[in-house]
């Protein structure tokens, strides 16, 4: 990223629920990047993990399997509380 701004990494991030034969993929692994200054649109047809994606991002929910890279720090799973200095 050339200004060297906040980068948000998600690589081949998925989440599901449940196990075995009734597991539910509310997100199939993908991977993406946002920069600072990004402009983000997610769109989709309903039940397409839109906001599951969101929640993700926020760290309000923990993927299944993959990483999210913070400013290139791996913060999956840690949630929003592990980060008390953080700008509101």
């Amino acid at each position: 990223m050339p200004d060297g701004g906040v980068q948000i990494d998600l690589v081949a991030v998925g989440r599901s629920y449940g196990a075995g034969g009734a597991r539910l993929t509310a997100q199939k692994k993908c991977d993406l990047r946002i920069g600072a200054g990004d402009l983000l649109a997610i769109v989709g047809p309903s039940g397409s993990g839109k906001s599951t994606l969101l929640q993700l991002i926020g760290l309000l929910d923990q993927p299944s399997e993959g990483r999210i890279l913070f400013e290139g720090l791996d913060v999956a799973g840690r949630g929003p509380c592990a980060y008390p200095d953080a700008p509101a």
